[in-house]
This record gives structure tokens, sequence and C-alpha cells, in this order.
């Protein structure tokens, strides 16, 4: 935890670091061992503030691109 948090030691992220540093851990833990990182997405939403952030299990898909781009 102590190395995700000077990781994080930036200036948007210095009030937040601790929350951040975690939400980063637990994501790299549910991996269970794999070192494939780019299964770790990001979804960023405009509004709210740094503190909202949060983790989530599953996927997220935009069912109108599926929809409209296949035939």
């Amino acid at each position: 935890m102590k190395i995700a948090q000077t990781t994080l030691s930036s200036k948007i992220l210095s009030q937040d670091k601790e929350h951040f540093a975690k939400l980063v851990v637990d994501a790299v833990m549910r991996l269970k061992g794999s070192t494939y990182l780019e299964s770790i997405q990001i979804i960023k939403k405009p509004g709210g503030s740094l503190k909202d952030s949060f983790l989530d299990e599953g996927y997220a898909m935009l069912l109108y691109d599926f929809i409209y781009n296949n035939p």
C-alpha cells in the first residue's frame, strides 16, 4: 500500500492518495496473480469529486455501439 501511495504522490491526487492507493491495490489483487494489467480499465465520468471514484467488477458495454455498428 505504501508503494502505491508513493507512486500516486502528485498534486492532483495528493489529498486522496490513500483512497486511490486502496483502489489500485484492490484492482491488482483481483487479477489473482495475472500480470495482464490491461484487464484493468479506467472509465472516466465528468462531474463529482475524486473521492467518488470506486472499483467495480464486471464489464461495461455501450449497447448502442453494438446495435448500430453491426449489421
